[in-house]
């Protein structure tokens, strides 16, 4: 499952506004709320100026609770401040990778 603090600015930004358009505050969103939200979104689009894109990203299997249901990351109060503050970057977890990767990334001290 994904975490706030590891997703793109631009997947930050359409979590922030869906909590704040629609106030879902849940850590679990069905596909029928993401096309609700992202049709509304849509026809909303001309007014609020803001474009955020259908998130694909978040319909993955690893992201997957249940049928038709998605944990939705939503970030702590210090997560969101850092986002609006303009930390916005990602932050891999590397855990999630092998050991020959780890041990590669540590090895060459590549900045992730």
């Amino acid at each position: 499952m994904f975490s706030f603090i590891e997703l793109k600015p631009t997947q930050k930004q359409y979590i922030l506004e869906i909590m704040k358009r629609f106030k879902h505050d849940s850590e679990q969103i069905t596909l029928s709320q993401i096309k609700e939200y992202h049709q509304i979104m849509l026809k909303q689009r001309d007014k609020s100026g803001t474009k955020l894109g259908y998130p694909n990203w978040l319909i993955v299997n690893d992201n997957k609770i249940a049928k038709s249901v998605y944990h939705l990351p939503i970030p702590t109060e210090d997560e969101e401040q850092d986002f609006y503050d303009g930390k916005i970057d990602p932050v891999v977890n590397l855990k999630r990778y092998s050991k020959l990767l780890q041990d590669t990334i540590k090895e060459f001290n590549i900045k992730i």
